[in-house]
């Protein structure tokens, strides 16, 4: 029988766990009930601990494995996160609301303060408070603290990572782009640039974090001297650039008023699979306000852009083409608009100007490129020569100077719901189409537009350049209005001129509401089916459809014509059909 000695005396241990065993229980121990214990320090002698030691203990021991428990507060309006001390944090109007759930919480305004949640405003900065102010500072160094490590804040407060001081501010933003930083935060202010700020690492991001406020106040503007150019610069004739990004900064020179050839932002080689994106940016008072591509190689050499919500003009300034794309591929404007200065000595040549390059234009504004003083140069909303493809929907065209639409090139052109006209400076012709490029203009579509409202002098004029000539040309379901003159479709093989309204808003004499004719004979294949022409009883001696003699195997069928002359509709071409045609 094994024995052990407790307190001097020789115990039996199955003597002893019997009479433990038939002792009275005790289900809830206070603090001062107390257990055996051998204590292995005093060579194993009887003690006795008390519960309130082995609590303590045993709390020790478990706080090292596990976080503590959250003394949760529920009473009404407030309530501790977890991990907390208990106290209170106000958390706004819960009490009020049907379900105490926190969507419930997001539906009231109080949760749209920009300072509760200053993280959130990345990448835009909105309602933040005046620059300078107390609420702007501090949600604005909030939000350089939340940067990550390839991000920079550059601005004329001590806390920024690169400070400026107005003067030459260029190197700083510079500095920042050559220390690998990926996204440069501008605060809002007037940056001094007195050399080309130069992005020649892929990935970059300008971001001004103006708010959304008082545009003098918030605009994060880059201001080159009178005779920088570029003032911005992404990539080299030797260097491409994969990838970069710009967004709500304006870019302008000091001295508008002084010619020269200053450019805004050259984007001068990029591969063909990069990306580059614009967004909400301004570019004015630049004789460039922005150039795509260079003149050094015979590629396209301009990945593919997008100019998403900028504006291009010349507010008090000289510059003469707002975009100059040159060997620059698939470029696309969306609600962009182009606006134009009056009245000064060289006013802007175009709003677009393209060699070499593909663009898609959506949903855009042009206008004022039409009023011109002492200068015989031809003003233009687009001008587009030596290019491929060209898509321009949904926008407006306003006081284009000599013509709205220039097209001098392209193998695939569409023109489609567009207003195409002028408020009181009237453009000599909306849409203009010779091949001057060195070979012929293919496959156009102009359908669904409005053209020639208040036009001055032809809604649509075509003709041909040397030997090169426009082919497959479809002009359908227009609302055409004719000032003065009509279409004028010249040595066109296969126009298709189907289901458009015309009508006369002016006197007209001696002239045609639509004139086809053909220099030499040709078998045009031209299909002019199911028009209505109406002169308004404004014309005299004039002819709602003439085909002239060369304008073979045609087809003028289903149209009505109302014409105040006696010649409603004169085909002079042979082998032509004209048939079920309504004149009076």
């Amino acid at each position: 029988m094994a024995k052990t000695k407790i307190l001097g005396s020789q115990i039996n241990l199955d003597s002893l766990t019997r009479e433990v065993h038939a002792l009275s229980s005790k289900t809830a121990p206070v603090d001062a009930d107390e257990a055996l214990l051998v204590d292995s320090a005093a060579s194993y002698a009887a003690k006795r601990l008390s519960w309130s030691n082995i609590k303590a203990t045993l709390k020790s021991y478990f706080d090292t494995l596990y976080a503590p428990t959250s003394k949760g507060v529920t009473n009404g309006d407030s309530h501790d996160h977890y991990g907390g001390d208990g106290a209170q944090i106000s958390h706004g109007n819960l009490s009020n609301l049907d379900q105490d759930h926190h969507t419930q919480y997001l539906t009231q305004t109080r949760h749209d303060v920009a300072a509760r949640h200053p993280i959130s405003i990345l990448p835009y900065v909105t309602s933040i408070g005046k620059p300078g102010s107390n609420s702007y500072l501090a949600t604005a160094k909030a939000v350089r603290d939340a940067l990550p490590a390839y991000a920079a804040v550059v601005g004329p407060y001590a806390w920024c990572d690169y400070v400026t001081d107005g003067s030459a501010d260029n190197v700083e933003i510079q500095q920042a782009i050559n220390d690998g930083k990926k996204m440069i935060v501008l605060l809002p202010g007037v940056y001094d640039i007195k050399s080309t700020i130069q992005v020649l690492t892929d990935g970059v991001w300008l971001m001004g974090a103006g708010s959304s406020g008082s545009p003098e106040l918030n605009v994060v503007k880059l201001r080159g001297t009178a005779k920088l150019s570029p003032i911005l610069q992404v990539g080299s004739n030797t260097q491409e650039i994969r990838s970069f990004q710009m967004s709500n900064i304006t870019i302008t020179r000091q001295n508008p008023s002084q010619s020269n050839l200053t450019v805004g932002l050259y984007i001068v080689r990029t591969p063909m699979h990069g990306l580059i994106n614009i967004y909400n940016c301004m570019f004015c008072d630049s004789f460039w306000n922005v150039r795509l591509g260079n003149n050094d190689d015979n590629i396209e050499n301009v990945a593919p852009t997008t100019f998403y919500g900028c504006s291009f003009g010349r507010y008090d300034g000289r510059d003469r083409v707002g975009v100059w794309q040159n060997r620059a591929a698939d470029v696309r404007y969306i609600s962009c608009i182009f606006q134009g200065y009056e009245g000064d000595l060289s006013a802007g040549l175009s709003a677009i100007g393209w060699t070499h390059n593909d663009a898609f234009i959506s949903n855009c504004y042009f206008a004022s490129f039409a009023k011109y003083l002492y200068n015989a140069t031809p003003k233009y909303c687009i001008l587009w020569a030596n290019g491929i493809v060209l898509r321009v929907e949904n926008t407006q065209f306003e006081e284009g100077g000599d013509a709205n639409l220039v097209i001098q090139d392209g193998i695939d052109v569409g023109i489609y719901n567009c207003n195409l006209g002028g408020a009181y400076n009237l453009p000599a012709c909306q849409i203009y189409m010779r091949p001057e490029s060195g070979r012929d203009i293919r496959n156009v579509r102009i359908i669904g537009n409005s053209i020639g409202y208040y036009s001055g002098d032809r809604p649509i004029s075509v003709s041909m350049y040397g030997s090169y000539r426009v082919k497959d040309l479809v002009i359908a379901h227009n609302n055409i209005m004719v000032r003065g003159l009509g279409c004028n479709i010249e040595n066109v093989d296969r126009l298709v001129f189907s289901n458009n309204t015309m009508l006369l808003e002016t006197s007209m004499s001696y002239s045609e509401m639509l004139r086809v004719y053909h220099s030499s004979a040709r078998d045009a294949m031209n299909m002019i089916t199911n028009n209505v022409i109406d002169d308004a009883g404004l014309s005299s001696n004039s002819i709602g459809i003439y085909c002239s003699p060369n304008t073979n195997r045609s087809i003028v069928m289903g149209n009505i014509v109302k014409m105040t002359g006696a010649n409603k509709i004169s085909v002079q071409g042979s082998n032509c059909v004209v048939d079920h045609n309504i004149t009076f």
